[in-house]
């Protein structure tokens, strides 16, 4: 899951938070991302719709990976699974 480090941007069908799910070979992958800072969080799943649940992305964002995404750029990032 990826999300904004702004709060303000958190909210339902925002488009600064993507879930992604992994390819054949495990990988995940999501283009067009605005530029800005975001938290990376590996989870096994998410219910449907609580991508957009504050207190979850808060709880998600104290062992999540931080990265800053500029025009254009891309990013490979390493994550380990959180618990939920």
């Amino acid at each position: 899951m990826i999300f904004p480090v702004d709060q303000q941007r958190w909210g339902t069908q925002s488009r600064y938070i993507r879930l992604v799910r992994p390819d054949q070979n495990g990988r995940f992958e999501t283009k067009g991302l605005p530029p800005g800072d975001y938290y990376a969080a590996a989870v096994a799943s998410i219910e449907q719709g609580s991508q957009d649940d504050p207190s979850l992305l808060q709880q998600l964002s104290n062992n999540a990976t931080k990265f800053s995404l500029a025009e254009g750029e891309s990013k490979t990032l390493n994550l380990v699974e959180q618990q939920q």
